[in-house]
């Protein structure tokens, strides 16, 4: 019987320490909740600006991708 109980109170610990560790969890998914939503924003222009460098800027030097991506991360906007 004292066996029994023993488990149930370690089962018990784990329980709430795995309850207190996932409350600190809360912060960090509603931080990268919040990340995600204004990632959401800019996903469309991040996409056409990856093409562009992909297809077109490639064979450039870096100076000048570095130009063409500020030139049309203004006109994205």
């Amino acid at each position: 019987m004292s066996d029994d109980f023993e488990t149930a109170e370690r089962k018990c610990s784990r329980a709430k320490s795995l309850i207190e560790k996932l409350g600190d969890e809360e912060v960090n998914w509603q931080n990268a909740l919040e990340k995600n939503k204004n990632d959401k924003v800019n996903l469309v222009g991040d996409v056409a600006i990856a093409s562009g460098v992909i297809a077109y800027l490639g064979v450039f030097s870096l100076d000048y991708r570095i130009e063409s991506i500020k030139s049309w991360s203004k006109l994205l906007q």
